[in-house]
């Protein structure tokens, strides 16, 4: 018995002991409201002073801070009002952005504050403001030319007795707008808004100064790598003419962040000794180097980039307008409409620093190197509409450069040995380039700027014409898979293709299939030297002998991606005819229709081979059961005209091509045509109309000649002359095309 008692009693120390363990580990979490009258144990028994629940909270305990505008009242300095700042000690991670109702950190509410179509983690519905305004006076900024004429900066009126430092955080702080800091002190030097040592998240900062590093943010540590200044915006901050970061001064790695209307000597928006990605810097001005980003470092580091950053609208007195670089690759970035005395878009200043797919237009330098310098080489980029050059750099190899205008020339502008450069039509490379050279300086030219997409159009030369030497292939500037073709874009942009749902019909009804279809690309120059040499004829797709080969061919035609990764079946149906060539020739060569499969557009895998070996082949529809291939996948299909010597061939051709996941009830390979047409006299009689249904008769070069609306089921056209027409009837129930003959 004495022995069970004693078991006993040691086995319920031992559970208390565990649970005070236990007990003393949890995480106590402190609660801040602007109108709290509590001790911070709940929402409904918040405190309303932030710094008091700080210094409550012990190491690994969090304060949440629920909406309202709140200025802090700890002085780091003894009787210095100025010195008033929100102290976050080491292991107290502070929260923003509550309702006040939370029971977790996920359930802030976020919404599209900006209105620019996307919800960033840093738009709280509901502000926390912390406000170094403390005085109560406005701050007025003012932007002031500088002597140069080409950069500015902020001049600030009413901020003299603002804190120094808003915040200062030894440990995360997340979710807070910061306004009002004034780091001007004789020791408070750095970060108005926030001088941190540890992780900034999801905040914006804006009307903030510091006379030396950064105005809005300053994050920098002994062990910086696994720190982050993330998803903030930062706006209206500088720092001082000689001073760096005027929105950002970090050795962290900065990522996600928006910098907007900043200031500084040098990386107004930016200026980081770490790693930049995926952040946006807009209108920043610096005195000397890298307007929007300056990145700065004392030793190369081949993991450090500035990396898929957009930056425009910003200006440098003296290098790198968008981007300046020591010790650091600049790969798949954007910049545009920049401009310096030398680099307007991109300086990079390191011999083994390479800038490496960057698309970059539209940017002005008034000495030297309007789009890019490099002092090493230049990889893959495009470079379009720059003044003062194109590209300078010891190397420029697979880039694009068109527009550029040296002096009075227009042309590529690049200065230095290329390999592999091109300089294309910059209507036929991008979506929708600019027309002007230079910085947008009119209001039209603005509207241009901003409505430009500089992305690959289909059928762009600069698809797979960039190299894999010394690239790395990542995620391009929106963040897409890089080389999906076989080989690497030039620019920022890799070119993706769209996809497409089951069914997939082309019936090749309509004379402009190859331009308008939606299942066939409109351009298939991908993966060989020769252009496309299918034609739509008589509502079918032929690939004849009037190409005329004498040697060896491959002349395929693709299908857009097609989505089958919800379906366990799927199946290819088409019509196919092959007519040999009747009479005879030397010498006798194998002429071949492969239908292939593909997931890459690089490995192809068969699905049926003709041939001309046998002589011709009947029309006939075929039916494949490709489910062992395809179910589950995205997919490509091509029809490929193969041989080695054409003149064997009258003609191969493919119509009603279908892809779908039923192949019994597939969709109708064979399309009867839904109005009656006749020819009496040369008068074109079209009947079974629909009232109201649109009529348009075409020459066989596709130029319109007349149009009518039916008025009853019959239309009647008088042709011109004898010859081939094309009609094209619009209704309610949609579009048909007839080839008609007189």
């Amino acid at each position: 018995m004495k022995t069970n008692y004693f078991k006993c009693l040691i086995t319920t120390l031992l559970c208390l002991i565990l649970l005070n363990v236990a007990t003393g580990n949890a995480k106590t979490i402190y609660y801040v409201t602007a109108t709290g009258t509590g001790n911070g144990s709940s929402w409904t028994n918040a405190s309303n002073n932030i710094q008091t629940m700080i210094d409550k909270a012990i190491s690994g305990d969090e304060v949440w801070v629920a909406k309202g505008t709140y200025y802090p009242t700890t002085e780091s300095i003894a009787r210095d009002a100025r010195s008033r700042t929100f102290a976050v000690k080491s292991g107290v991670n502070m929260y923003g952005g509550f309702l006040g109702s939370e029971s977790l950190v996920s359930q802030r509410v976020l919404a599209d504050l900006d209105k620019n179509g996307r919800v960033d983690s840093c738009e709280l519905v509901n502000p926390t403001i912390l406000s170094g305004n403390t005085d109560g006076v406005a701050d007025v900024w003012t932007k002031t030319m500088n002597a140069d004429g080409i950069t500015w900066k902020w001049t600030v009126k009413g901020n003299e007795g603002n804190c120094y430092n808003v915040v200062i955080a030894n440990s995360k702080i997340d979710g807070f707008s910061i306004i009002g800091g004034n780091a001007n002190g004789s020791t408070n030097l750095n970060g108005g808004g926030i001088n941190s040592n540890s992780t900034v998240a999801n905040c914006t900062v804006s009307n903030c100064s510091a006379s030396t590093y950064g105005g809005g943010i300053y994050a920098v540590a002994s062990s910086a790598y696994s720190r982050l200044v993330t998803n903030c915006i930062v706006s209206n901050c500088s720092a001082g003419t000689s001073g760096s970061g005027g929105g950002i001064y970090s050795s962290y790695s900065v990522t996600y962040c928006n910098v907007n209307n900043c200031s500084a000597g040098s990386g107004s928006g930016i200026y980081s000794s770490n790693s930049v990605t995926y952040c946006n810097v807009n209108n920043c001005s610096a005195g000397s180097n890298g307007g929007g980003i300056c990145f700065s470092s004392t030793s190369f580091d081949l993991t450090i980039l500035v990396s898929k950053c957009n930056v425009s609208n910003c200006s440098a007195g003296s290098k790198g307008g968008g981007i300046y670089s020591d010790f650091s690759y600049v790969n798949s970035c954007t910049v545009n409409n920049c401009f310096a005395l030398n680099g307007g878009g991109i300086y990079s200043n390191f011999p083994s620093s390479s800038v490496i797919n960057c698309t970059v237009s539209n940017c002005l330098a008034s000495l030297n190197y309007g789009g890019i310098y490099s002092y090493s080489s230049v990889i893959n980029c495009n470079v379009s509409n720059c003044s003062g050059g194109g590209i300078t750099a010891k190397s420029a190899i697979n880039c694009a450069a068109s527009n550029n205008k040296s002096t009075s020339t227009i042309g590529s502008g690049i200065i230095g040995t290329q390999a592999g450069c091109i300089s294309p039509i910059i209507t036929d490379a991008y979506i929708q380039p600019t027309s002007f050279i230079g910085v947008a300086t009119t209001d039209a030219q603005k509207l241009e700027l901003a409505n430009a997409n500089w992305r690959l159009k289909e059928g762009s030369p600069c698809i797979n014409a960039g190299t894999s030497t010394n690239v790395s292939s990542g995620k391009d500037f929106d963040g897409n898979t890089r080389v999906q073709l076989g080989t690497i874009d030039i620019g920022a942009y890799e070119y993706s293709i769209p996809k497409i749902s089951l069914p997939a019909v082309e019936n090749f009804n309509n004379w402009t299939d190859f331009e308008i279809s939606e299942v066939l690309y409109r351009f298939a120059k991908l993966n060989t030297a020769n252009d496309i040499k299918w034609t739509i004829t008589n509502q079918k797709v032929v690939f004849s002998w009037q190409t005329n080969f004498t040697s060896t061919y491959s002349e395929p035609f693709f299908t857009y991606q097609i989505d089958a990764t919800k379906t366990s079946k799927v199946f290819l149906r088409y019509d196919m005819y092959f007519e040999a060539y009747a009479g005879s020739v030397t010498p006798l060569g194998t002429e071949k229709l492969n239908v292939e499969f593909s997931t890459d557009l690089v490995a192809w895998s068969s699905i049926a081979t003709y041939s001309n070996a046998n002589g011709t082949i009947a029309n006939k529809n075929y039916l494949h059961d490709i489910s062992s291939l395809a179910a589950g996948k995205n997919f490509f299909i091509r029809f490929n005209a193969n041989g080695a010597n054409s003149n064997r061939i009258e003609k191969w051709e493919i119509d009603n091509v279908v892809i779908v996941a039923d192949g019994l009830s597939a969709v109708k390979t064979v399309q009867e045509n839904k109005y009656n047409y006749s020819i009496n006299n040369g008068k074109l009689i079209i009947s079974n109309l629909e009232i109201g249904a649109g009529i348009h008769l075409f020459d066989i070069n596709g130029r319109l000649l007349n149009t009518i609306y039916a008025e009853s089921q019959i239309a009647r056209f008088t042709l011109p002359v004898r010859g081939v027409y094309l009609i094209k009837v619009s209704s309610v129930s949609g579009v048909e095309n007839k080839k008609i003959v007189w």
